[in-house]
């Protein structure tokens, strides 16, 4: 594994180096992608569950609808916590994907062979 490494050296230094571009091109890509295009119907739908003011009004209404949203409760309550915290536009909502893209773009390069590691 190529993790960047708290280790010294120059070849721990260029991989701390690459590990950040990476990241940052992710991030990149990811606030191009981005739109405030209009919401699809399950994003409407999330939307409207994650504007509950509690979980358990969000809860209530997954348990309601009884649509594919029961199948992933995390990631309701995520999306519920996302919208408290910046909103529940277009672009806010489909914004949460940024971290877990970035994080991926950073693992899978950490994960990846380097020069060195032959």
């Amino acid at each position: 594994m190529n993790a960047p490494s708290a280790q010294g050296g120059p070849s721990a230094g260029k991989a701390v180096a690459t590990w950040w571009l990476w990241a940052l091109a992710g991030l990149m890509v990811c606030l191009l992608a981005v739109s405030g295009d209009s919401v699809w119907i399950d994003e409407a739908l999330t939307a409207q569950e994650a504007a509950h003011e509690t979980p358990g009004g969000m809860w209530q209404m997954v348990l309601h609808d009884k649509g594919s949203d029961l199948q992933m409760p995390l990631y309701i309550f995520y999306m519920w916590s996302w919208v408290k915290v910046f909103g529940a536009s277009e672009w806010a909502l489909r914004a949460a994907n940024i971290p877990w893209f970035v994080a991926a773009i950073a693992i899978f390069t950490g994960a990846l062979p380097g020069p060195d590691d032959g």
